[in-house]
């Protein structure tokens, strides 16, 4: 969007890279980016590669809805935990299966990527 409104990036770390090329269609374009980072908050929680086929979740903590409030009442959440799983969001959108083992190579790149990312943004 900052190239598109002409506007001058941050001079600090941010992990987006120009797509102008490739939402205007621009004969020969290519995505600059080698993966997608997704986080919720501060927790940062895995990537996807730059095609969208596949998803890796890093081992992280979640909360989930146990119960929907309902009449004003808040609903009820509990904690969770999921570790390293690969997703194949071509053939399963909904991520049913985990297929890290299926697909190691895969899996080995994106938790690299993932590395990267975090030393870089979620540094402490």
């Amino acid at each position: 969007f900052a190239a598109l409104a002409g506007a001058k990036t941050p001079d600090t770390p941010f992990d987006g890279l120009n797509v102008l090329d490739l939402i205007t269609a621009k004969k020969g374009a290519k995505n600059p980016h080698r993966y997608y980072a997704f986080s919720t908050n501060k927790q940062f929680e895995g990537v996807f590669s730059s095609d969208g086929r596949w998803k890796l979740h890093v081992a992280h903590g979640y909360r989930t809805l146990e119960t929907a409030g309902s009449h004003g009442k808040p609903g009820t959440y509990t904690q969770k935990r999921i570790e390293d799983t690969l997703f194949d969001m071509h053939n399963d959108p909904f991520e049913t299966t985990n297929v890290i083992d299926k697909f190691p190579e895969v899996a080995d790149k994106l938790k690299k990527y993932s590395e990267e990312h975090c030393r870089k943004f979620f540094a402490q």
